[in-house]
């Protein structure tokens, strides 16, 4: 199924290069399928079309981080956080990059500001379990 995905969606791409949906799918799906360099080409040249958009910064991301390249995609959560600062999704997703880098403290402050009431319900369940994942820290 993710195979015909891929091959839908670049076919779109072939066709409309800016079609940025498309590039963005297919930055998700060719992840999904392990194919983490395809996928973060694909995240990069849907960002060429939209840099404004704070979830195409996220799937890619998501891409560099598969690939270990973790200190780009903690750059490009950064950015996407500059976009879009209420965004759970992003500060997750900065957690679980600072957490596979080991710094601990820092995923741990990540995953804890979803909990703020600027951002609502969005995430807050996931950020949540990531949170308490966590050992306690001394002393608190």
């Amino acid at each position: 199924m993710r195979d015909e995905a891929v091959a839908g969606y670049r076919g779109v791409v072939a066709h409309v290069p800016a079609h940025v949906d498309a590039s963005a799918n297919l930055c998700i799906a060719l992840r999904a399928l392990g194919r983490v360099e395809e996928a973060a080409a694909a995240g990069r040249r849907a960002l060429a079309f939209r840099p404004d958009m704070a979830e195409l910064h996220v799937n890619l991301a998501a891409a560099l981080k598969s690939k270990g390249k973790l200190a780009e995609a903690r750059d490009t959560l950064v950015r996407a956080i500059a976009l879009q600062p209420e965004s759970a999704v992003a500060y997750l997703n900065l957690g679980n990059v600072l957490s596979a880098a080991g710094a601990l403290e820092a995923a741990l402050e990540r995953y804890r500001r979803p909990f703020q009431p600027r951002f609502g319900s969005e995430g807050i369940g996931l950020a949540r379990s990531r949170a308490d994942s966590f050992p306690p820290r001394a002393g608190g």
